[in-house]
Order: structure tokens, then C-alpha cells, then sequence
């Protein structure tokens, strides 16, 4: 499925297609359904939109996802302060779990080969 045109400027009333686009484009309409607590208002002519505002206060809610290595805050421990996380922070994050991954399915092959 074709995705909407992202143009310069967002109306106020979006179509699914927009939303997805508006969204980053790398979902789908089932799962903005699933996620999205804002239901698209009735225009008539079996017209249904999504009210870009609402979709705004929706995404200010979301809270960031903090990578598993993270560990929780200890109060006891002394303050170490490694930086802002960067994108190479995340791309080795996820090298070394895809390695793990592998790793593991490896030995799965290996036991029933």
C-alpha cells in the first residue's frame, strides 16, 4: 500500500494514510488501531479523520523507552555520569543482542543436528 504524500504543512484533520506518514511511516493501520487511544472523528460521506491536536497530546503521553542495559537509579552508588546515550550507544546495544541471538540459536542447531 502506497503511503500519503508528507506535505509541508499537516492539516488539522488527517487521513490514515496521513497519520501513518505524520506517525514516521514505519507502522501500520493495524497498529496505530491498536496503540492509538484517539478515535478518528465522523466528517459524513463515510468520511473518517484523525484530529492531528489529539494525536499530539497522545505522543506528549508517551514516555521514552530506556534500553535494557540501563540499570535502575541506586541512590547508594556514587554518581557516574557516561554521557548522554548516542546513536552508536544504541547500534552496539543492538549488535550485541542480535550476537547473543545468534549465539544461542547456534547452540539450538547444534543439539538437534
Amino acid at each position: 500500500m502506497p503511503h500519503a504524500r508528507v506535505p509541508d504543512a499537516w492539516p488539522l484533520f488527517l487521513t490514515m494514510d496521513m497519520l501513518i506518514a505524520y506517525l514516521g511511516g514505519d507502522i501500520n493501520a493495524r497498529t496505530v488501531r491498536k496503540i492509538c487511544p484517539v478515535h478518528p472523528l465522523d466528517l459524513g460521506a463515510n468520511k473518517v479523520r484523525y484530529h492531528r491536536l489529539q494525536i499530539d497530546a497522545w505522543a506528549d503521553t508517551l514516555k521514552p523507552r530506556l534500553p535494557k542495559t540501563q540499570q535502575p537509579v541506586n541512590d547508594d552508588a556514587p554518581e557516574v555520569d557516561d554521557g548522554p546515550i548516542t546513536p552508536e550507544d544504541n547500534r552496539m546495544t543492538a549488535l550485541e543482542r542480535v550476537q547473543a541471538r545468534m549465539a544461542k540459536g547456534a547452540k539450538k542447531c547444534r543439539k538437534t543436528g
